[in-house]
């Protein structure tokens, strides 16, 4: 999993004909997601990641960085860019790429 352009789904829409979500400005980004370090975040993260590109038809990708507390994806969400920082989490500072 993860990566390349195979696909999972038999019915699943091609990659070349996924949308792109627009952001405050117009400019259009793909869905952002966080995954976490544990294994279960992993595959659920991954699990979502082909839902939302083969089934719903946008555009997804995961977050490079990885987020180490249960409560990061909330943070993340909300905005916050230093999402894993317990003193300065970051937050209002940019529009979210995290979804």
């Amino acid at each position: 999993l993860g990566g390349g352009a195979m696909q999972c789904l038999e019915d699943a829409i091609a990659e070349s004909e996924r949308k792109y979500m627009k952001d405050d400005e117009g400019r259009e980004i793909s869905v952002g997601l966080l995954q976490c370090n544990w294994d279960s975040s992993a595959l659920t993260t991954e699990m979502t990641k082909i839902w939302i590109g083969e089934v719903l038809g946008y555009h997804c990708h995961i977050h490079p960085e990885i987020g180490t507390l249960a409560a990061s994806p909330i943070w993340a969400l909300a905005g916050c860019i230093t999402f894993d920082d317990d003193k300065d989490k970051g937050c209002g500072l940019k529009e979210t790429t995290i979804h």
